[in-house]
């Protein structure tokens, strides 16, 4: 069946490019441009092209597993926070400015540890 003839007109650049691809591939540049349109309307059964929709489902199983993971680390530090209510007992209100001192300087040794990488990196 003869193909029918579209016009087709693309900047000098382009067409330059796509002048020098049909030499470097031994095809005709109506060749190339009908391989790009039918790969351009080529889509799966939901409209995606076909490409994209192998894409979409890697990044969907990134973000669900970057989902799982956050969540388990919420469920971690609510356990945590949970546990250390439950343990801890207030302090004497004479205490607290003492104690409120002493986090701070253990909270900066904390980063500290956290910002050299750790115990073992002290080693």
């Amino acid at each position: 069946m003869p193909a029918k003839g579209v016009t087709v007109y693309l900047p000098a650049d382009l067409e330059a490019e796509l002048l020098k691809a049909a030499r470097t591939k031994h095809l005709s540049a109506s060749g190339i441009i009908t391989v790009a349109v039918k790969q351009h309307f080529k889509t799966s059964p939901d409209g995606v092209p076909e490409g994209a929709t192998r894409q979409l489902a890697r990044v969907e199983a990134r973000m669900d597993k970057l989902m799982r993971d956050n969540a388990t680390l919420k469920e971690a530090l609510l356990l945590f926070v949970r546990i250390w209510l439950e343990y801890t007992p207030p302090l004497a209100p004479d205490e607290e400015d003492d104690a409120a001192a002493l986090a701070e300087q253990r909270f900066e040794r904390f980063l500290d540890l956290v910002r050299n990488g750790g115990p073992e990196a002290d080693a």
